[in-house]
């Protein structure tokens, strides 16, 4: 059928296809393996249904068998192809490319099922080549020490399936950890899980996989088809009755998934029952054409990179999985357009076949010393910066130290100086505190069944930087006090107001200081508007402070919770607080001066959009606290002229038995100046008078 009609200037041209057969037909031919049905099939099945990006509820009854299938090609401004059924309007909008133009060749011949041998040994290869060839990945290549609890899939009883073991101190062995959803509390309710009751039975007479949920199993099946021995999963390996272990657990996630041989990804897999090794979806047709140069691919299939398939996997949208997937040396995801092989050098895509570039990335760098260092290799082994000058996951540039510029006397920085401290963007501090600002940013825009685990979430992590983040002092609940005036500078970005967590309605997750209190992605609001020459990095050490003394950490009390180990990473309960020392004045004297004044509410209850109305959340029992100030000069970063900036805490005094202070939001505050013969001169005279004509206090600020 051939149909014309004009729109928007251009004639279009419609032509209808109907494929031989019909929908039945279609569903047959693709399961005995042609490609351009099975193509087909899973397009408009997959569309009509919704069941990738959308979850699993249809949009219409199901199809039946007897029902037409057409292809429509229309052409005219361009060329589109939209693939439909008989006395429906849905269609599916197919693109066709030209294989020449792409910079890999898509495999046509994917299997469908991921157990076919094909599969296994695309995935054994690359872990082979992974191992033996990449340069950046055969340093963690040897065997690690194995966890406190790891189940043996391989034991020597062949009537048991799989033991849970406790190996003996610093036993080394390869394994697999599995980073998987565990679902909703609906859908994990009956989980198999180890217990205090279980444990010596799981020992003794071994774990009957057969009662596992349908991601365990799986798992077990590609250790064991991989070659390897042991496999750790968080639900069969802490005690999840014991909240002793599961904080001594919490805090050791990066070692476990830092110096597993391989991280297996349940990524699409939205809770534990759903399975890993699921059919795949094809994402492109045969060849076409006399010159087999063309052919059709599924809509939003870019075929440009692979980091967009793994993030749009369930897995991927998980606080918990931030962590584990930025500690691997290795992945192995498992997706609905096939295997996808991530390490440190390469990326590989079981579909597209494409190899990146190699790819040095600073945190697991971190994780091979502290590795060499639990292993006693290399007691004195310092971390060294890699060259690269990006991320995996924060693809800006890094700072890097310049080349004529030399350590003072060992020192990197000024240890213990809050904004001294925030450095110079060249050191080797800047690097790690902007990788450590990346982590708490891509973490806190993640979802959590339980709010309060935010902390505990990235408290391996936390581990790793405390001992490689130059002079970082303590950690007080998702800060570092030795940088605390750039680490309290966070703000919460959200859509709308009306989205901010309620404060009466959140219950305690960490200290209002803390990150981690309520919920939102997590940004840092100064950084943010230096981003033209490093993004996330500290600030240079040309911005100082407007008064002499700066903002410091005088006291602190920390409530770790209960548990092993180093429990402080793993949360801070109720009781928690910090005082700190600084240049402290009432909010509703900043309104009568700051031509400007940007408040980032916290919550709620405090938020009255932006800019701040007049007199909003400055009346009543409020305190500024200055944490940074600079002047701003340059047209790069102002169009209306130069300002002085200064910007730091909003707080709200709390009555009750744990008197203090509760944080509300950030406040910035700018003050433009006239441009003189000298802007370094008019700046000093414009923050001179600013001082003189507010009444500024040095106090001590106790925040809970």
């Amino acid at each position: 059928m051939v149909d014309q009609y004009d729109r928007d200037g251009f004639k279009w041209t419609i032509m209808r296809y109907n494929l031989p057969g019909n929908f039945g037909g279609l569903e047959k031919r693709a399961g005995k393996g042609c490609d351009g049905c099975r193509f087909f099939y899973d397009t408009l099945h997959d569309h009509l249904y919704r069941r990738w990006w959308y979850g699993p509820t249809p949009r219409i009854e199901p199809i039946a068998p007897e029902t037409k299938v057409h292809i429509e090609s229309r052409t005219g401004a361009v060329a589109q192809y939209d693939l439909g059924i008989e006395n429906n309007s849905q269609r599916c909008t197919m693109d066709l490319k030209q294989a020449s133009d792409l910079k890999f060749q898509p495999d046509f011949t994917f299997p469908i099922n991921p157990s076919e041998e094909a599969c296994w040994g695309t995935a054994l290869g690359w872990l082979n080549t992974c191992i033996t060839e990449h340069a950046s990945c055969i340093a963690s290549a040897t065997a690690p020490i194995l966890p406190k609890r790891i189940i043996d899939v391989l034991p020597e009883d062949e009537q048991t399936h799989a033991r849970l073991i406790l190996p003996v101190t610093n036993t080394t062995a390869r394994f697999v950890a599995l980073s998987h959803c565990w679902g909703s509390q609906e859908k994990n309710t009956g989980m198999v899980r180890l217990t205090s009751e279980n444990q010596t039975t799981w020992q003794q007479n071994g774990i009957d996989v057969h009662s596992l949920p349908l991601n365990f199993r799986d798992a077990i099946t590609v250790t064991r088809r991989l070659g390897i021995r042991y496999l750790w999963i968080d639900a069969l390996c802490i005690l999840q009755d014991s909240t002793a272990d599961w904080v001594a657990a919490a805090s050791k996630m990066a070692d476990i998934f830092g110096t597993a041989t391989l991280v297996l990804s349940a990524t699409s897999a939205k809770h534990c029952d759903e399975g890993i090794l699921q059919p795949r979806l094809s994402t492109c047709s045969p060849l076409l054409g006399p010159s087999k140069n063309w052919f059709l691919a599924r809509p939003r299939r870019t075929f440009t990179t692979l980091e967009l398939e793994i993030n749009a996997g369930h897995l991927n949208s998980r606080g918990w999985a931030v962590q584990e997937r930025m500690m691997a040396q290795r992945v192995l995801h498992y997706t609905p357009a096939g295997m996808i092989w991530e390490c440190n050098a390469h990326l590989h895509s079981e579909l597209l076949g494409v190899k990146a570039e190699e790819n040095k990335k600073l945190i697991p760098n971190l994780v091979a010393a502290a590795r060499r260092r639990n292993r006693q290799d290399d007691q004195s082994d310092p971390v060294s910066i890699p060259k690269a000058t990006s991320s995996r996951f924060w693809p800006y540039p890094l700072p890097q130290r310049p080349a004529n510029k030399k350590k003072n006397g060992g020192r990197l920085i000024k240890a213990g100086a809050s904004n001294n401290s925030q450095g110079d963007t060249g050191t080797d501090a800047g690097v790690f505190l902007g990788e450590w600002f990346n982590c708490v940013t891509l973490c806190s825009s993640k979802d959590f069944t339980f709010p309060s685990d935010k902390l505990a979430a990235v408290a391996g992590l936390a581990a790793i930087f405390q001992d490689s983040l130059p002079h970082a002092g303590e950690y007080l609940a998702g800060v570092w006090s030795g940088y605390m005036a750039t680490c309290l500078g966070w703000a919460k970005r959200v859509q709308y107001p009306s989205k901010l967590p309620s404060l009466s309605n959140q219950a305690f997750c960490a200290p209002s200081w803390s990150w981690a209190a309520g919920d939102g992605r997590i940004v840092w609001l100064q950084e943010e508007e230096d981003s033209t020459s490093s993004p996330r990095a500290p600030r240079s050490s040309t911005i100082q402070s407007a008064l002499d003394d700066e903002a410091r950490l005088v006291e602190h009390r920390i409530v770790p919770v209960d548990g092993d180990g180093p429990s402080h990473l793993v949360g801070a309960e109720e009781g928690s607080y910090i005082v700190l020392e600084a240049n402290c004045i009432h909010p509703s004297d900043l309104s009568s001066i700051a031509a400007q004044c940007f408040y980032e509410p916290d919550w709620s209850e405090y938020a009255a959009g932006n800019p701040m109305p007049e007199n909003h959340c400055f009346d009543g029992e409020f305190k500024f606290v200055q944490l940074g100030a600079r002047s701003v000069d340059s047209k790069r970063h102002s169009r209306s002229g130069p300002y002085y900036e200064f910007w730091g805490l909003h707080l709200h005094r709390r009555s009750g038995p744990d008197s203090g202070f509760r944080r509300t939001g950030l406040l910035t505050c700018k003050i433009p100046y006239e441009v003189g013969r000298s802007s370094r001169i008019m700046a000093t005279r414009a923050k001179e008078e600013l001082y003189k004509s507010l009444p500024w206090k040095r106090e001590r600020v106790k925040i809970i």
